[in-house]
């Protein structure tokens, strides 16, 4: 009796304590069956884990990847504290945020794409997401180029702050590539290369939300890294399905600002895995710089480059003036294809698209980019825009199926490296290539000489680009990595690359005598 006694008093005990953890949010967290046989060692041997090849980023705790300090924990984005980075605005099951951001390209005249990436960082960060929570992935060789009139310091607005202040770069140079980018956001550190930057991951899950924001240049079905190979659509997907599959995430949003964006998801993102993206531009049409040389607004004189993106510009400010605790996903949209479109003129504009699972649309954008986002609702954006924080009511149209239903607004080629960059002014006619980084400077006419530095750069750039897609193309019809599905069949996708390597060839030529 005595020792039955005994036996119900410790069984009351541990009920009560369990019960303590599940109020304080710790019972999400405990590890899994099999994550405790996996970490067992055995003397003289290394730990027994079948999860350092193919780890569950699901799992969210330490025990799993055998890590012994707290210090390593961090390194890897693994939070030690069970507090939430802020209260979410729908779902009080979510336990975390996280955020992977990533500029593709390097080089001055592609300075807006790590500036983009800069602006998000700060916009995240108010939003309330920590930065052990936060991936950022740049070439970072902007900031203090020689060419950079203020150096060490960042600017994705005319006259506005500096966003290279405060950050924290987690891969830079070489270590930004396809392959660490697929690493880290499907939670894997063991695939990042020993070595490379701080080998953080997105150690989300299945409680935890994810926001990614990509910048750089992008083709049909691909998307720019400045080393190693591109990023490839069915790579991308695959990523989101294998770590959605894992328990990886309960809902993920991604942004993407390239040309063609839209091919790194039509047809191809399903709905079954909680992942909603939206783009800059369809699958087959370029996307814009914005705030640059010639532009009115624009930079200081001293710049010889675009300070943003158009689309990306146009959700960050959108974050910046709105609260984002009111505001859904789906008007933040609205507001951003309104405004990238030039009121649906698409006069040196592009078609803001959405695929994926829309129902994630109703949420508001604070639960991705930070609830702490209030904004002050109004104002005027830069560029002299009025800040709505309302959809337009302008018209809808559906997208066209076919690039022959679009207006023809550009002087140039749609570029296949990268985004357009308007110049000129609002409303000015004359475009030139973002891929090749060449830029008209004077005054708000449009007027002026053309850059002769830039022209040689944009003749270089666009012939490594030439070479280095052939080079690719040759690389994918051995593996078989251009076939990206029923959606995008190989002929088409050869063709396509075969017509913009010699369209980027015409224009370098044009550049280079302009030039000379």
């Amino acid at each position: 009796m005595l020792r039955l006694r005994r036996d119900v008093s410790a069984l009351t005990i541990l009920l009560i304590m369990l019960g303590q953890s599940w109020r304080e949010g710790l019972a999400l967290r405990l590890p899994s069956l099999n994550s405790m046989r996996t970490s067992v060692r055995q003397p003289g041997k290394e730990a027994m884990s079948g999860d350092a090849k193919q780890p569950d980023a699901g799992r969210g705790h330490e025990d799993w990847r055998g890590i012994s300090s707290r210090r390593e924990s961090e390194q890897l984005g693994l939070s030690t504290e069970r507090r939430k980075d802020f209260s979410d605005g729908d779902d009080m099951t979510i336990r975390n945020h996280w955020a992977l951001l990533v500029a593709g390209s390097s080089g001055w005249f592609n300075y807006r794409h790590q500036a983009d990436v800069c602006h998000a960082y700060h916009v995240l960060l108010r939003g309330g997401l920590r930065p052990a929570h936060m991936v950022i992935m740049m070439y970072d060789d902007i900031a203090y180029d020689t060419q950079n009139p203020f150096p060490g310091q960042v600017f994705n607005a005319p006259g506005g702050p500096n966003v290279y202040d405060g950050i924290r770069v987690d891969y830079r140079g070489a270590d930004v590539n396809a392959a660490t980018f697929l690493a880290v956001l499907e939670g894997n550190a063991s695939a990042v290369p020993p070595g490379s930057g701080s080998g953080r991951v997105l150690a989300s899950g299945p409680y935890d939300r994810i926001f990614v924001f990509y910048s750089d240049h992008g083709s049909p079905g691909v998307l720019g890294m400045p080393s190693g190979s591109f990023l490839y659509a069915d790579q991308l997907v695959a990523a989101l399905q294998r770590k959605y599959s894992r328990r990886g995430y309960k809902e993920a949003v991604l942004y993407v600002e390239a040309c063609e964006s839209g091919s790194m998801f039509e047809g191809l993102l399903p709905q079954g895995i909680a992942a909603y993206a939206t783009t800059a531009s369809n699958s087959f049409e370029s996307s814009w710089g914005t705030y640059c040389p010639g532009m009115s607004p624009g930079p200081s004189p001293l710049f010889s480059t675009c300070l943003g993106d158009l689309y990306s510009v146009s959700w960050m400010e959108n974050a910046d003036l709105c609260d984002l605790t009111r505001e859904t996903l789906m008007t933040q949209y609205d507001i951003v294809r309104n405004r990238t479109s030039r009121n649906y003129t698409y006069a040196m504009g592009s078609h803001v698209m959405q695929y994926g699972n829309l129902v994630i649309t109703r949420e508001v954008a604070g639960d991705y980019q930070g609830m702490h986002n209030r904004g002050e609702g109004g104002g005027h954006y830069p560029d002299g825009a009025p800040a709505s924080c309302r959809p337009g009511s302008g018209p809808r149209p559906s997208p066209p199926t076919s690039p022959s239903s679009f207006p023809s607004s550009t002087s140039a080629p749609a570029s296949d490296g990268g985004d357009d960059v308007s110049v000129g002014g609002a409303g000015a006619e004359g475009a030139v290539r973002g891929a090749a980084g060449t830029f008209l400077l004077g005054g708000g006419d449009g007027g002026g000489a053309v850059d002769i530095a830039a022209a040689a750069a944009a003749a270089a750039t666009a012939t490594q680009m030439e070479k280095r897609m052939a080079a690719e193309e040759r690389k994918g019809a051995g593996n078989g990595e251009d076939a990206v599905g029923e959606a995008q069949p190989l002929r088409r996708r050869r063709q396509g690359r075969r017509r913009r390597a010699a369209e980027e060839a015409k224009a370098a030529a044009e550049a280079k005598a302009t030039a000379e």
